[in-house]
């Protein structure tokens, strides 16, 4: 799917709400992204990883825009950020 389209739908996603017929109001809580490396060859895995990164900070970025987040004082700050994913063996 290509990143634009896949914004597209997460943005109307993340910004569509529904009552239930008890008038509870709900939201989706997040979006899940699954591609499995076995329909890719090896070598290719580098450029998928890049590729992975750049959607997840967008829809970091979409997702923030949407719903802004307030920090607290008792919560633990992000391990790593969207724009410089962790790598195995790393820090």
């Amino acid at each position: 799917m290509p990143l634009d389209e896949l914004l597209a739908n997460a943005h109307a996603v993340l910004d569509a709400r529904w009552t239930s017929p008890d008038g509870t109001v709900h939201q989706a809580d997040g979006i899940a992204l699954w591609d499995p490396y076995i329909w890719s060859e090896e070598e290719d895995w580098a450029s998928l990883d890049r590729l992975h990164a750049d959607a997840y900070a967008k829809l970091h970025a979409l997702a923030s825009r949407l719903r802004p987040r307030r920090e607290t004082p008792t919560e633990e700050p992000a391990q790593s950020s969207p724009e410089s994913p962790s790598l195995p063996g790393g820090p």
